[in-house]
């Protein structure tokens, strides 16, 4: 299948969430430099603190168009980061392991998007494993807020290093295989979009055959698609 002509089947986004200084945007560079993706990546700055990359990436005989949003979360950002990140369908909280507080705001944050329930992913992130001799944060205290936020997405625990890239393809093709998990057999828009996925400018009719075209029919209906 080719995808010289960009056309996607899916789009959604991903948002990094953490305070400044715990290393979010050297886990995502990490990330998108083994990503399996199609084109070079482009940094669109929104404005301070807030940034995003869009990265096309073929997985499973498909090709996601994935919105990467690092947003610096600070507490006093709190109501800036749920508009930003309305309507993501992952998540990635990143603390620093040898910052306490960075862990505290990381909880803050997990509790402000419980909301989102299991459809949506998240996976937490604790950074600079590499500095394990400095470390204010234990493993068993990071589990132990994945497991409580469980029954709303969140699926497991990665320690990672912003220098070497430790952990980091690891955390993000667990997200990513999470997020494909959720998308149906048979495209329906509106279900998608509760699981923060779109369809793109290729989906699949009931019979698996696949179609390149702006409209699609789901109940003898036939509706716009609203392109992301």
């Amino acid at each position: 299948m080719s995808y010289d002509d960009g056309r996607y089947h899916y789009s959604f986004k991903i948002a990094l969430l953490g305070p400044n200084g715990v290393g979010k945007t050297d886990v995502l560079t990490h990330h998108l430099q083994t990503e399996n993706s199609s084109a070079p990546a482009t940094i669109h700055h929104i404005e301070c603190g807030i940034s995003y990359v869009v990265k096309d990436v073929s997985a499973l005989g498909r090709l996601y168009r994935v919105q990467y949003w690092d947003v610096q979360s600070a507490e006093h950002y709190m109501t800036q980061v749920a508009r930003v990140c309305r309507g993501a369908a992952g998540y990635v909280f990143v603390f620093d392991i040898t910052d306490r507080k960075s862990f505290e705001i990381t909880k803050r944050l997990a509790q402000l998007f419980e909301h989102t329930g299991p459809v949506v992913k998240k996976v937490l992130i604790g950074n600079k494993c590499d500095l394990e001799s400095q470390r204010e944060v234990s493993k068993a205290e990071a589990e132990d807020l994945v497991s409580q936020y469980k029954s709303s997405g969140m699926v497991q625990y990665f320690e990672t290093s912003g220098v070497s890239g430790q952990g980091v393809y690891e955390a993000f093709t667990l997200l990513h295989t999470e997020i494909f998990g959720t998308i149906p057999k048979h495209p329906d828009p509106e279900l998608l979009l509760q699981r923060g996925v779109r369809l793109g400018k290729r989906w699949y009719g009931a019979g698996g055959e696949e179609f390149e075209a702006h409209n699609f029919k789901v109940d003898d209906t036939t509706k716009k698609v609203d392109w992301m």
